[in-house]
């Protein structure tokens, strides 16, 4: 059986590719159903001219309104189709980022804002607007317009439906006479909806360092540990945290993941893994490893961590750098204990499964730049394309964050002297969390930190070593 997270990947990128490659098609395809409705009701005017004078009137209206549509519709698809558009690479953004720029362009331009829909796609599209500070006036319906003059210059309407379904929701706008209205791709409806709903346990992943710094030099590395100074997390901090978490989900969540830095520089690492189990018997748990020391690992002080693994169900998950290391080896070694090894990452080709055949036809792994404006400015739509919102979960010292930048950007602060300023917002306290509803309520919203993470400006990278310079990590606006 293919591992969890290849056949996640590989649903992801198709869907995410399919998605946007359609995308721009969905208003042309809108257009072209809109102009069967035309034509349709063109033939009704001249079938009823002499038997009801009113309805001709009526439905020439229809059809004035519809073609204001048709040319509205066809102003967004020349937008979107007036320079290249760049392929999404799924790793870096979550969504369709142009889509994200257009729809905050079209926000700024009306007093009054509402959306059309009452489903889980605008319920999802509201808490966006919210949490980016963007008054909706309303949620309206096709059956009820809250008496609202949608006609008005003023007023914007955002339709929250798939396009599949979105012909009666335009009808109702023509109906309506509404000049002003846009409408998000499915995939931006799909991200939004994906990115802001809560967490159930069974989709809770977690993350947790065991070691901040690496003994690689990987430049772009979003949680800083080329930059760290050696740090260890203590068995009692962990022990203290896991216990708290285990409180909060009553023992029962996805996945945990211990990592780093590099996990295995931890040489008590064997009782971590010990701990994380005794407190949740039935989560996944996974060890994220370059997998340098692993054969070391069998006589560390603090006990043989491959055998801790073996004994408790853990599961070992390498990422592929271009190193002389061998990684079949490590491989090998894991299998000797019976450990499960899950696909080897390396980012340019999602992810390959751990045997020899796989393992030799690994190409040069990938590093994403995640830059910062130096004056905290991005928009305020922006974070929504972040792959990381409410997927990248990281429990620290007592605390939960939505992100790796904001778990560890003390250690960037240390390293260049910044001041990226972390608030009592941009985290969650587990030990005065009360719920697992709070917890995951606080993982599916945008924090205060996100104002300062280029997320359109991500970028792909062939893998290199470190300079250990702040430009790796600031946007260069050059």
């Amino acid at each position: 059986m293919k591992g969890l997270f290849k056949s996640i990947r590989a649903r992801f990128h198709n869907d995410i590719y399919t998605k946007f490659n359609i995308a721009e098609e969905n208003i042309n395809a809108t257009s072209f159903e809109i102009k069967q409705s035309l034509e349709l009701m063109n033939n009704a005017i001249y079938e009823n001219l002499m038997d009801n004078n009113k309805a001709i009137e009526g439905l020439r209206n229809d059809i004035i309104c519809i073609n204001k549509i048709i040319n509205e519709n066809q102003k967004v698809s020349n937008l979107s189709i007036s320079s290249p558009v760049e392929k999404l690479v799924p790793y870096i953004v979550t969504g369709d980022i142009h889509d994200t720029a257009r729809l905050y362009e079209f926000c700024k331009k009306f007093e009054k804002l509402y959306i059309l829909g009452t489903n889980d796609e605008a319920q999802y599209l509201q808490k966006l607007f919210h949490d980016s500070g963007v008054k909706i006036d309303a949620l309206i319906d096709i059956y009820n317009a809250n008496g609202e003059n949608l006609a008005d210059d003023n007023i914007g309407v955002i339709v929250a439906y798939r396009e599949h379904i979105r012909k009666d929701a335009l009808s109702f706008l023509a109906n309506m006479n509404c000049k002003n209205i846009y409408c998000p791709t499915d995939l931006t409806l799909w991200a939004t909806a994906n990115k802001l709903k809560p967490r159930p346990r069974e989709r809770m992943w977690i993350e947790i360092n065991i070691a901040d710094h690496c003994n690689l030099n990987c430049r772009f590395c979003d949680h800083f540990s080329q930059l760290s100074k050696p740090f260890c997390l203590d068995i009692e901090t962990f022990e203290r945290d896991i216990k708290r978490l285990a409180e909060l989900t009553n023992g029962h969540i996805d996945i945990i993941k211990l990592q780093g830095g590099e996990p295995l520089l931890n040489i008590d690492i064997a009782k971590h893994i010990e701990i994380a189990r005794k407190h949740f018997r039935n989560a996944k748990i996974i060890l994220f490893s370059n997998g340098l020391l692993l054969e070391k690992s069998e006589s560390f002080k603090g006990g043989n961590v491959l055998q801790a693994m073996k004994d408790n169900d853990v599961a070992l998950r390498m990422t592929f750098y271009p190193l002389t290391f061998d990684i079949a080896k490590a491989v090998k070694k894991a299998h000797e204990y019976g450990i499960y090894v899950e696909e080897i990452t390396n980012y340019k080709d999602t992810a390959v499964e751990a045997d020899e055949n796989s393992l030799s036809k690994l190409e040069i792994k990938e590093m994403v730049k995640h830059p910062f404006y130096s004056n905290g400015g991005s928009n305020n739509f922006e974070w929504i394309n972040c792959y990381q919102l409410n997927e990248s979960i990281v429990l620290r010292d007592g605390k939960l964050f939505t992100c790796p930048q904001t778990a560890y950007i003390d250690i960037f602060n240390e390293k260049f002297g910044a001041d990226f300023e972390l608030t009592e917002n941009d985290y969650l306290d587990i030990f005065k969390a009360k719920s697992y509803f709070e917890l995951s309520e606080f993982c599916a919203k945008r924090i205060p930190f996100c104002k300062n993470c280029a997320v359109f400006k991500r970028t792909p990278h062939d893998w290199k070593t470190s300079t250990r310079l702040i430009d790796e990590y600031i946007l260069n606006d050059d």
